[in-house]
């Protein structure tokens, strides 16, 4: 027993000193306290003898020391090797000035050591279980070796397992890897079935996905219409009040809202977080993606968790407050989910968090959890935020978060910091099992989540590797899937020298435990496409991983061609995804057999503050339809069902779903489709077994992945195989690849490089011809089914009869066109069918009425009735067999902008406002000299807010033409204003970017050939800034009445002949494309018709215009829309490319009053015109008779203007004096105008 004490008594010691784990040493004192043991303790492993290994771990305990003194400054026998590193300040910057007095010493080391040891003893433990040799060489100690070394391997040592054809954990099945630590199964999975979101430059999923397979980067510098980044930029770190980051990712529409769609005032619309506006249309779109209704989960037990982290909305609202303007504005987190609960009246759990950039990820997780537990049946959850005020760059900045450069180089040499980005995302979640019994659009499975805290570590916002590892582990237990089996991750990947290489030290040391295989698994950061978007980081995250899992191809991951130095990713399991290619799925050995996984991708999300979550995906294979496709050939009538609030947002909708249906025509050749390399290799494998099987003896099933030795061939086989092969490939084998261990995938591989050009258009897959009307990547009974059952029935109305998706895109495209009475398209409100809605509601036969109709086959009238407001059952007119549920496009929403009004356009311009004199003409500024008027602009007129060209707001050139209208009525009791002429537009008038507002002068001053007006501004040092000229013509009654109007126009003839047509969408489509973007109020086009008349375009005032008809005599919406249609009819032709804007317009003359519905007819002139681009513009009420005309309008290329002066300023100054006065002869030509000639002489 004395022995035993001994014994006891020296493993104490070794646990104390640190050269044994307590764990293994605790095992040690059991076994010697139990009567059955007698073995002889022996030394600790790795160790020779107790003398030498407490002299070389006292050698490392004082050579870290040595460092750490260095670095902070203290002396060495001051330094507890056992107190924690963050008593002595030791920092991300001391941490990595250590990392490099260590590389001097020990090469290749983890640059993440200091994270993963809290103090010297155990850091200094680490050397002595990892460079115990080199250590020794340092220290000088004889090497001494025991004679007798421990045999068994220490307890928490595993074997290597096999690196060829290792057998996986079955996907699905909760199976656990620790014996030790069993995991109670839980469900089977939980199924994404509906997904929706926003972000930079992508306003949907299609766009999004479209900016991650091109590698797209979406950062930008700060918008202006956020705030003037320049009062606050300084690239300098460390200036009191600055910043030196501008960038980040910022998407559109960002303040716009559809309040009326979710009952709600326009009043109420302001004072919301936009946060709250955002997320509310986003749970609401990825509902609609799912295929349910707010019907359909009204009352149930539906959860709604959300992530965020900034309300600065909140801020102006004190920030006007504290000038006098007293507002109250929300940023109420807890409304941001409550808010959804409220609308859909859902009953689940409704609860908003913060977790900093781990938010959206926690929502996700803890929406998991209430569904595990019966707290919700279905869960809405994701993350939002926004960019709205400069105090989020002062503090980012401050605390050194923020990247330098406006780029996020996720796992890339060079980053300093993560560039902010917005968005907002939403995925609804249900039990995989009932979502599969309910027949649901299954995105993706969520196969295990798992949250933590890392605890305490070096520095509050210092991320802890060994809680990441742990994480992951923890997830890998719950999901019982082989790390093996994963082969993508989505990282955190915040872009940082020091936070990545912390991931991939977490991660590599979770998977470590399972395999030590190398950069098998691609791991990538959507933050290098759309910055880090904060609370709303993990559920872009989750998005981008199911868009790859639906498309089977993995992106690149952008900024790290050149690696972070700090991390070797050659020795871990991961590579970084640098280009696009075809995602592969694992292939493991399972009984004798390759069994092909699911994809398995994790996504990982830390906050700054600690917490920390990791989620598992599988895709979903879905079980592939056996019954044929519908015959769509005119056998069977369809009824296709769409609608919205009103006529503008189901025209905008219905050209969501045309846009559909032409993005996934299926584009072939007739018999012929390409194949992926994935499947020409396999194509090349099998002609090579083929060429095997036929030259030598074997058996009939060979592994195209066993060495070809293995097969045993004699010299005669081994040359009868490789001529074989050169028959069908002509390329010579190396003789190593045949003789070295080589298979037959080496073989094909080999093949595809020398060749795979040439062999790639040979082998195709003959596809099956398609049947009549079977040329589109979903079924039309699929869409039918979907938009009847999945989408809410309001109240403007479209009803198609169709018999197959050729038949409905036809039938669409005429709607859009804006061609009525067509055969089976029905359009309607259902506000004109009251009284027989009120009849079928008291009348428990209708329904059956309805039902007889369609199944009489008289679906016209059905349409008619349901599009007067009928309710029906779609469902009744389903097959048994129910068709799938499929992602469609969701609701239009109006985007008009919802902002609080600021002290200078509320309290300041509002007391000039209430006595203005009319809607362009705020008061009388008359002097001796000048009859004069003054109007001061702000983003609050609609027609200048609506109005932005190259990202500017610019006030448009019909303004300037009501404005001189309007100040000619006033200055005359007796005459009568019958003409604006000679109208020459000088240059463009911009609000300014430091300024909430601009003054602007109309005046008047009496010529010779009338009475000339000017429209200037006058700057601080009282000189004037001419925007706009014109000659105003009077007359007297007589002379009125003896004006040429011109004749009415036949609109329903030019329709008739009109040999093209477009919608108002594509339209404003093109104008964006252009550099010139619209808001609601100048949105007036509905359709444009071209053809030997010319464009005519028929316009409609929106429906909550903030430009009413009466107040205006040249309407800015329906007179821009006329210089839109001119625009148009210009940029179609294609001859131009640039910015038009209009430039002189020869007079422009009032007849009469348009109306809410009329059209512009634009005729080019080319006779008796100088050079360029000349129109006459009538505009005409609904009848066709002519209200106003704008005659010889001339317009000229904004951009051109901008750039050709700066090319031309280039040459020298001799040169540029030439050029300047050939720019002096056109002006007084009249061919360009004074700004051009300003900027020719600021070149020279």
């Amino acid at each position: 027993m004395k022995d035993a004490s001994l014994e006891i008594s020296q493993i104490l010691k070794w646990i104390k000193q640190g050269e044994i784990d307590p764990e293994e040493g605790y095992a040690r004192i059991k076994s010697l306290k139990s009567p059955v043991s007698a073995v002889p303790c022996s030394q600790p492993s790795g160790s020779s003898d107790t003398g030498k290994g407490q002299e070389l771990m006292n050698f490392a305990v004082q050579y870290l020391k040595q460092l750490l003194s260095q670095v902070i400054g203290l002396e060495p026998d001051r330094i507890n090797a056992k107190q924690s590193l963050e008593d002595y300040g030791v920092d991300s910057v001391a941490i990595m000035e250590i990392n490099a007095l260590l590389d001097k010493d020990f090469a290749n080391l983890p640059k993440t050591l200091m994270f993963e040891y809290g103090n010297l003893h155990d850091l200094a433990t680490y050397f002595m279980q990892h460079h115990r040799e080199l250590l020794e060489a340092m220290s000088g100690l004889p090497d001494k070796k025991a004679a007798s070394e421990p045999q068994s391997a220490p307890a928490h040592v595993k074997a290597e397992e096999p690196k060829r054809f290792r057998t996986f954990a079955e996907p699905g099945k909760k199976r656990n890897f620790s014996k030790e630590n069993p995991v109670p199964e839980k469900d089977d999975g939980i199924a994404i079935i509906g997904i929706s979101g926003v972000f930079p430059n992508a306003r949907n999923l299609d766009e999004f996905w479209s900016n991650l397979k091109n590698g797209v980067d979406c950062i930008s510098e700060i918008p202006a219409e956020r705030w003037d980044h320049s009062r606050y930029y300084d690239p300098e770190k460390g200036k009191k009040g600055k910043v030196y980051s501008k960038w980040g990712g910022f998407i559109d529409e960002y303040n716009c809202f559809d309040p009326l769609f979710f009952q709600l005032t326009p009043r109420d619309a302001e004072q919301l977080d936009p946060q709250e506006r955002l997320f509310l249309e986003c749970a609401h779109s990825a509902i609609e993606d799912g295929g349910y209704t707010r019907q359909s989960l009204w009352n149930t037990k539906t959860g709604v968790f959300v992530g965020v982290m900034y309300g600065h909305y909140q801020l102006f609202g004190a920030e006007e407050t504290a000038k006098g303007n007293t507002m109250t504005l929300s940023s109420s987190y807890a409304s941001i989910a409550n808010r959804v609960s409220y609308f859909f009246n859902f009953g689940g759990p409704s609860i908003a968090l913060d977790t900093m950039c781990s938010s959206s990820l926690t929502a996700v997780h803890l929406a998991c959890e209430s569904i595990h537990r019966g707290d919700s049946e279905l869960a809405i959850a994701g993350g939002v935020n926004v960019t709205i005020h400069p105090d989020k760059y002062l503090f980012l900045c401050n605390q050194r978060f923020a990247s330098s450069e406006g780029k996020c180089r996720a796992f890339g040499s060079g980053g300093d910091g993560y560039v902010p980005g917005e968005g907002v995302g939403a995925i609804l979640l249900k039990p995989l099992a009932k979502a599969i019994e309910d027949g649901d659009n299954i995105h993706g499975i969520i196969r295990a989540s798992s949250i933590n805290h890392g605890g305490k570590t070096n520095g509050y916002t210092v991320p802890n590797p060994n809680a990441q590892s742990s994480l992951i582990s923890e997830s890998l237990l719950k999901s019982g899937i082989h790390p093996r089996a994963i082969n993508y991750i989505e990282a955190h990947g915040t872009g940082t020298s020091l936070g990545d290489p912390i991931e991939i030290s977490g991660l590599t040391k979770a998977f470590r435990a399972y395999t030590t295989d190398k950069q098998y698994c691609a791991i990538g950061s959507v933050k290098s496409n759309v910055g880090h978007l904060e609370s709303a980081a993990g559920v872009v995250s989750i998005i981008k991983v199911l868009l790859q899992m639906k498309h089977r191809q993995l992106v690149p991951s952008l900024h790290s061609e050149v690696t972070n130095p700090n991390i070797d990713f050659e020795d871990t399991p991961f590579y970084v995804q640098h280009k696009l290619e075809e995602w592969e799925p694992a292939v493991i050995q399972e009984g004798g057999l390759r069994k092909e996984m699911p994809r398995y991708a994790s996504v990982s999300s830390f906050g700054a503050g600690g917490t920390n979550v990791h989620i598992i995906l599988e895709e979903y294979a879905r079980e592939e339809n056996q019954t044929p496709p519908e015959k769509e050939k005119g056998a069977d009538k369809h009824v296709f069902v769409l609608s919205a609030k009103n006529g503008d947002r189901l025209n905008a909708y219905a050209k969501r779903v045309l846009e559909f249906i032409e993005r996934n025509a299926i584009v072939q050749d007739e018999t012929e489709a390409a194949v992926s390399p994935a499947e020409l290799k396999k194509y090349v494998t099998d002609d090579i077994i083929a060429c095997f099987l036929q030259s030598a003896t074997l058996p009939p099933q060979i592994s195209a992945m066993e060495s070809i030795e293995e097969y045993g061939l004699s010299i005669e086989e081994w040359i009868a195989v490789t001529e074989r092969i050169y028959e069908f490939f002509p390329v010579r084998m190396p003789h190593a690849l045949l003789t070295d261990g080589g298979s037959i995938e080496d073989l094909a591989d080999y093949i595809l490089d020398q060749i795979g050009s040439e062999i790639a258009s040979k082998y195709q897959v003959t596809s099956v011809q398609p049947e009549a009307g079977e040329k589109y990547g979903f079924r039309l009974t699929d869409m039918i089914y979907t938009l009847q059952t999945g989408r809410e029935m309001m109240e403007e109305r479209l009803a198609i009869i169709v018999s197959d998706i050729a038949d409905l895109k036809g039938k669409l495209e005429q709607f859009l066109a804006g061609k009525r009475g067509v055969a089976e398209i029905f359009s309607g409100n259902t506000s004109i069918g009251g009284e027989i809605r009120d009849v079928f509601a008291e009348n428990e036969k209708g329904e059956a009425f309805l039902l007889s109709l369609a199944h009489s086959g008289n679906l016209s009238q059905l349409c008619r009735l349901w599009c007067s407001g009928i309710p029906f059952n779609w469902r009744l007119l389903s097959p048994a067999a129910l068709p799938a549920r499929i992602s469609l496009p969701t609701y239009p929403f109006d985007r008009t902008r919802y902002w609080f009004n600021t002290t200078e356009s509320v309290a300041a311009i509002s007391a000039v406002k209430t006595e203005a004199l009319n809607t362009v003409l705020d008061s009388n500024e008359s002097v001796f000299e000048e009859q004069c008027y003054k109007k001061t602009l702000t983003a609050q007129d609609a027609y200048l807010r609506d109005h932005v060209v190259q990202k500017r707001m610019v006030l448009p050139g019909v303004v300037y033409l009501e404005m001189a209208w309007r100040a000619g009525m006033m200055a005359t009791r007796d005459w009568k204003l019958l003409s604006l002429s000679d109208v020459s537009w000088r240059r463009t008038l911009e609000l300014p970017p430091d300024r909430e507002s601009q003054e602007v002068f109309i005046g008047l001053a009496s010529e010779d050939g009338g009475i000339d007006a000017s429209i200037y501004s006058i700057n601080p040092s009282g000189l004037r800034t001419v925007y706009c000229t014109c000659t105003l013509q009077y007359g007297d009654g007589a002379s009125e009445s003896e004006r040429d109007i011109p004749e009415a126009v036949d609109i329903e003839q030019l329709i008739a002949i009109s040999s093209t047509s477009v919608c108002g969408e594509d339209c404003y489509r093109e104008f964006s494309r252009h550099g010139m973007d619209y808001g609601v109020n100048l949105r007036v086009i509905d359709a444009l018709y071209s053809g030997v008349f010319g464009t005519l375009s028929r316009m409609r005032l929106p429906e909550h215009t903030s430009l009413p008809l009466k107040d205006y005599v040249v309407h800015p919406g329906f007179a821009d829309g006329a210089m839109q249609t001119a625009l148009y009819s210009v940029l179609v032709t294609g001859e131009q490319t640039g910015t038009f804007v209009p430039f002189s317009l020869q007079s422009v003359t009032v007849y009469g009053a348009l109306t809410s519905v009329s059209y512009c007819l634009v005729s080019p002139i080319s006779e008796g015109v100088k050079e360029g681009m000349h129109f006459d513009l009538l505009l005409m009420d609904e009848s066709g008779t002519p209200t106003i005309r704008f005659q010889c309008l001339s317009g000229r290329d904004l951009t051109a203007a901008q750039t050709v002066p700066q090319a031309e300023t280039a040459t020298s100054a001799f040169d540029g004096y030439d050029l300047l006065n050939q720019m002096l002869t056109k002006l007084l030509d009249g061919e360009t105008e004074i700004d051009e000639v300003e900027r020719m002489l600021e070149g020279i």
